[in-house]
């Protein structure tokens, strides 16, 4: 008999995370892809960016996804006007009552 275990924990249904640069006193649109793996419904998962070193924040809740099932979400960062030209950082969370799961990326504002 053979058993298979995965781990919760290493899984990462934060998929892909596609942005063009940004402009200030716009909006970022950022697309999301999110992959459940786990096998089972997950309902109430919440999405959220903010910004390390920009002041921005955007999220998204209320993300239902069947087993096995994928979907893209997308956020708007707004990108204040005063913002220098120059790259980034922004955290992407993607949480559940079950798990938390976080991706960096690299924004530049030109």
């Amino acid at each position: 008999m053979f058993i298979f275990v995965i781990l919760i924990g290493n899984l990462n249904p934060l998929r892909s995370i596609q942005f063009e640069d940004a402009t200030p006193g716009q909006d970022l649109e950022v697309r999301v892809s999110i992959v459940n793996e786990l096998g089972r419904d997950l309902e109430n998962v919440r999405l959220r960016a903010m910004g390390l070193d920009i002041d921005t924040f955007d999220a998204r809740g209320t993300i239902d996804i069947d087993g096995k099932d994928s979907t893209t979400k997308y956020i708007y960062l707004p990108i204040p006007k005063y913002t220098a030209p120059g790259d980034y950082y922004v955290k992407f969370t993607l949480s559940h009552k079950d798990f938390r799961r976080v991706k960096y990326r690299e924004i530049r504002v030109v």
